[in-house]
């Protein structure tokens, strides 16, 4: 029982705090899964799992870094964890990590984000007249606002020679080798 209910507390601090589940309270949580604790023990355990959530999720462990931490948390004779908390911890994660990690992500979008790109080219045709025939990219993006997924969509459209083009994909080479050398 003692896992099921620790199990409980970290799936309810992760429902209020990163899935901004409203109907989960702290009091809730205390009457539903450890009405035998004392407010002190109890405020104790939530601050202290709470914590844990917190760090793991900032950081987004991979699990050789949550054994790891777990670990030294284990190991720690005050405010450290026991045996049992740690392999509650380390399955919770393994089940919650996607999650919690694409709601950070969605929690520091405060704007528009990209939801998807088109493009086509376009070469001008004449008729009788000369016309300058240089080629074009028609970009058309659909940006959606991060904060109201179900409103409607804004389109951006504009075209790029290539010259222009040309730059663009130097910066996304740029921003592409950035990420990598950071990933290593």
């Amino acid at each position: 029982m003692k896992k099921k209910s620790l199990l409980g507390l970290l799936y309810g601090i992760t429902r209020s705090d990163y899935y901004k589940d409203a109907d989960i309270t702290y009091d809730l949580l205390k009457a539903e899964l450890y009405p035998q604790l004392s407010e002190c023990d109890f405020q104790s355990l939530y601050q202290k799992m709470r914590n844990m959530i917190r760090t793991i999720a900032s950081s987004d462990m991979d699990f050789n870094q949550l054994d790891a931490f777990l670990t030294s948390q284990v190991r720690r004779k005050e405010s450290g964890i026991t045996d049992d908390q740690a392999q509650v911890i380390t399955r919770f994660w393994k089940n919650h990590r996607t999650r919690i990690h694409e709601s950070l992500i969605q929690q520091s979008n405060w704007n528009q984000s990209l939801k998807d790109i088109s493009w086509r080219v376009d070469v001008k045709a004449g008729g009788m007249e000369p016309v300058d025939s240089t080629p074009v990219a028609i970009v058309q993006m659909l940006l959606e606002d991060t904060l109201e997924p179900h409103k409607l969509h804004d389109v951006v459209q504009f075209e790029m020679d290539e010259q222009q083009l040309s730059s663009v994909l130097q910066s996304m080479k740029n921003i592409d080798n950035k990420l990598s050398s950071l990933r290593k």
